[in-house]
């Protein structure tokens, strides 16, 4: 068996087709997939209930990204236009995200399909402080692919 390796990671990044550069952020949440069975009642030959999973239903847990505000505002923008147009196919995105290692590269890369920005928030500070403003934006998503694999539609 070969060594494991921990990778540091020491940003992450999103990209989306038609959103403007977005930048890196220092925080992030991982996608999560949870599993609903439909279970189906049935007896055994002793006339004990046995309740058979029929199938199962996913559902995705949404992604928080965290970083320094900038000038560009393009999270904004984004929720903005979810807010006045809605969540339809022609402002869903495909996003990837991307956690990157000290030098740049791709440690691990998400893709998330139906992608739209469904919380913004940016934290206030001090005036007088050096604090540093920040924005956070929650992502919603309908599947999800590590490196190409798993979820609805990847390859296991």
């Amino acid at each position: 068996m070969a060594d494991q390796k921990t990778e540091p990671i020491k940003y992450w990044k999103i990209t989306a087709e038609g959103v403007g550069t977005i930048g890196m952020f220092n925080q992030c949440s991982l996608p999560s997939m949870s599993l609903q069975a439909t279970k189906f009642p049935v007896w055994d030959e002793q006339g004990k209930p046995n309740p058979l999973p029929t199938g199962v239903q996913a559902s995705f847990g949404d992604i928080t990204l965290v970083r320094g505000v900038d000038s560009q505002a393009e999270l904004w923008k984004w929720i903005s236009k979810i807010a006045q147009k809605g969540a339809t196919p022609e402002t869903c995105k495909e996003v990837t995200l991307l956690a990157c290692d000290a030098e740049g590269q791709p440690v691990q890369e998400w893709k998330l399909t139906n992608a739209y920005p469904s919380n913004y928030q940016a934290t206030g500070m001090a005036a007088a402080g050096t604090d540093v403003l920040t924005e956070s934006i929650s992502i919603t998503y309908t599947d999800a692919q590590l490196s190409g694999q798993g979820g609805l539609t990847g390859s296991v």
